[in-house]
């Protein structure tokens, strides 16, 4: 991956969702809809009694008590934090103290950014900080997707600490909801002495959590060094990242996964001059959600309902 380049959706494939689930859903909210109102009309004409009807009423309130419902959301996080960097003195003999002199003076972190995209549209966001960092957040709003990222910073690489979120939820229908976010801490330009070698190290933390069949959460980070030999550019990134997709059986929970990693890039100077090299981070959070966002019968409820079901048969052949 070029460093400081864009990750687009296209990046983390599309949710493997088939279309037939929405139909069996949609197929088990009606069947469970018209047992029900089967059972309450045969009880209401057993006997022609209706002052019984509260009483046999009682089995089927009590199998839609424990009904449990699932919500189709997916969420997606990426931070990146603790930012450092070690010099190697490659040459123990040339009298030369390994040191780094950022082009900035003082000021360690260039201009950082963020930009969204909902649903694969074309609307896009971006902030930018000066090289002297305030903290900058965005956060956008696309209907049941929403997209916040965050930017910490004194002026320098260790203080800095980098944020995304993504979040989708169905909006009843089942058409695909996207929410992607991406955030930089911009391009840090520095001279390395001669015959010095650095390394950059970061700390990572990838979450995802999806709730439901259909819901997928991508999440990823990285830093990279830029630096040109003979006038063209060589590229050393490290880049991790995490896909998480709703697997549980029986759909029973939320899914939550987190990933911790140490980030670590490094670069040597051999040459007798000074090298100019570059540093940037960079976090990615995508969500997607397939499924409404209306509750969702779980098994637990036809588990219930067929319950209640035998309560009425059981009451009936007795009163028979």
């Amino acid at each position: 991956r070029v460093a400081g380049s864009a990750v687009t959706t296209a990046d983390i494939g599309q949710a493997a969702c088939s279309p037939l689930y929405a139909v069996k859903i949609e197929l088990l909210e009606l069947t469970l809809m018209c047992n029900v109102m089967v059972g309450l009309l045969h009880i209401n004409h057993v006997k022609g009694n209706i002052m019984q009807l509260p009483y046999r009423l009682i089995p089927v309130l009590v199998s839609l008590m424990f009904v449990g419902t699932a919500t189709a959301q997916s969420t997606s996080t990426s931070y990146i934090s603790t930012i450092s960097y070690r010099l190697v003195d490659l040459d123990l003999n040339d009298g030369i103290t390994p040191s780094l002199s950022f082009v900035h003076g003082s000021n360690e972190t260039g201009p950082s950014s963020f930009s969204v995209q909902f649903d694969n549209s074309g609307l896009f966001s971006s902030t930018f900080g000066a090289h002297q960092q305030d903290p900058i957040t965005l956060g956008q709003v696309n209907g049941t997707a929403s997209a916040h990222g965050t930017l910490t910073s004194n002026g320098s690489l260790d203080s800095l600490g980098l944020t995304v979120v993504a979040n989708a939820a169905g909006d009843g229908s089942f058409n695909l909801k996207r929410a992607t976010i991406q955030g930089s801490s911009g391009v840090t330009n520095f001279e390395l002495s001669p015959m010095t070698a650095i390394v950059f190290t970061a700390n990572s933390v990838l979450t995802g959590q999806t709730k439901q069949i259909g819901d997928w959460a991508v999440s990823s980070s990285w830093i990279s060094l830029t630096t040109y030999v003979d006038g063209q550019p060589a590229y050393t990134q490290d880049y991790k990242s995490l896909n998480s997709a709703y697997d549980v059986p029986l759909g029973n929970g939320a899914k939550i996964e987190t990933q911790q990693n140490t980030l670590l890039v490094g670069y040597a100077n051999f040459s007798s001059g000074n090298s100019e090299t570059s540093f940037s981070a960079g976090t990615f959070a995508s969500s997607d959600s397939y499924s409404p966002a209306a509750p969702v019968p779980e098994p637990s409820v036809y588990a219930m309902l067929l319950a209640g079901m035998g309560l009425i048969a059981f009451v009936k052949r007795r009163r028979a």
